[in-house]
């Protein structure tokens, strides 16, 4: 079974936090600190306004590094001669009308490429390495 993990971006510190619980009906999160940010306490309480919550994909890149949503990622495709795709992994929910009138939803992580274009994540077999996250190395999408 698939572990559902959470971290958060910390809006007013600008830090990516662990989660230590969520109550979805109080509007309530308990976010911990990384042990480079000193703070008393070592976390606070946050609403959902104050953070954007992560959720981890299940999966790991070829260092064994945990895949998150919001990740940027590089993968490439082994035996063509190239040099891959940098994109970002979401969430998401969409809904496409397809022939005769009968449309279907994707709803799970997939990968946003640079010109907004989304797809499925890339195969398990092809090579990917996570290269930073969007709220810290963004520039790296514009390559």
């Amino acid at each position: 079974m698939r572990q559902i993990h959470f971290k958060a971006w910390d809006k007013i510190y600008s830090l990516l936090c662990d989660v230590g619980f969520i109550d979805w009906d109080g509007d309530t999160i308990l976010i911990r600190f990384p042990e480079s940010f000193k703070h008393s306490l070592g976390f606070e309480y946050r609403n959902f306004g104050q953070v954007e919550l992560l959720q981890y994909t299940g999966l790991k890149d070829k260092n064994g590094k945990e895949i998150w949503e919001g990740d940027i990622i590089h993968f490439w495709y082994p035996l063509q001669n190239d040099s891959g795709f940098i994109v970002e992994i979401i969430w998401q929910d969409n809904y496409y009308e397809g022939d005769l009138d009968v449309g279907y939803r994707i709803v799970g992580f997939g990968v946003k490429y640079s010109d907004g274009t989304t797809s499925d994540l890339p195969e398990n077999d092809l090579p990917v390495e996570i290269i930073g996250n969007i709220y810290e190395h963004s520039h790296l999408l514009n390559k």
